[in-house]
């Protein structure tokens, strides 16, 4: 959307920035397209999400779109541009899924799905009214080749611990908003720290250590939860949708249940209710 994004993507190039670009493709011209070709990104991911222009259009809320991503595909195609497509699988499009798996494999390109689905940034419930049921997305699995199957496999023990973020934020990666705020994580925008007054240093350790000591203060079944690691929860996410970092959220609670008896099912994907 920046006239000066071609401006930008050198100067991170040069900077040696190994670069991951993410669009949904409608904005890619001839122009853009012959830059990228010259000096080529580490990856271009786009989102298609329907492969008919009524079901893309009802997801993407603009008219037309659905003919510029597809011209901006064929514009990255024809310049093997390494090329990555996902879909993000929701109510709107899931009868569609099978089509567009087709069309995206036809293109010599991996599809990639995904069935989560969060809050907007400022608290909206809405996207969540649109996610597929547990059952809906532990039959996704079929769409990952190279994925987990569903065989049984030992439950691991996660040891006992207070701390609340127990993720990679912080430790091994950092985030800096579009405004020049370095935070904790795509979800979290507070605490954080103006890079435009203070150096980088100064924001990294200073600010997340504060956040990376935080314990739990409540006995929230996450804390102790023995299969969180196939749970898509966060403390984050939690204060996101829920409006407190240590309350779990049901939906993904009740997923990360069936995903661990799908599992145990050794393939068979009818789903029993989670204990």
């Amino acid at each position: 959307m920046r006239k000066d994004f071609l401006d930008i993507y050198g100067y991170a190039k040069r900077k040696g920035f190994l670069i991951t670009i993410l669009t949904n493709g409608t904005l890619i011209t001839k122009k853009i397209a012959d830059h990228l070709a010259k000096e080529p990104p580490f990856s271009i991911d786009i989102t298609l999400n329907g492969i008919t222009e009524e079901t893309y259009e009802i997801i993407s809320q603009v008219k037309g779109s659905f003919k510029k991503v597809m011209e901006g595909i064929n514009l990255l195609l024809e310049r093997n541009l390494p090329l990555k497509i996902k879909t993000q699988v929701t109510k709107l499009n899931y009868h569609e899924l099978d089509k567009i798996k087709e069309f995206i494999e036809g293109l010599g390109v991996k599809f990639q799905p995904s069935g989560i689905l969060y809050p907007k940034l400022n608290g909206s419930q809405e996207p969540c009214s649109y996610r597929l049921s547990s059952e809906e997305i532990i039959n996704l699995d079929r769409f990952y080749p190279d994925g987990e199957d569903c065989e049984e496999k030992p439950v691991k023990k996660i040891p006992p611990s207070d701390r609340l973020f127990r993720c990679a934020a912080g430790i091994s990666s950092f985030h800096i908003s579009p405004y020049g705020e370095l935070i904790f994580c795509t979800f979290l925008r507070q605490p954080n720290f103006d890079l435009r007054k203070g150096s980088f240093k100064q924001g990294f350790y200073n600010l997340y250590p504060e956040i990376r000591k935080r314990k739990y203060q409540t006995n929230s079944k996450c804390k102790d939860c023995r299969i969180s690691y196939l749970c898509s929860q966060c403390p984050a996410l939690a204060y996101l949708e829920k409006g407190d970092y240590e309350k779990p959220i049901d939906y993904f609670c009740q997923l990360a249940h069936k995903i661990v008896i799908a599992r145990r099912s050794r393939g068979n994907l009818e789903i029993a209710s989670p204990r």
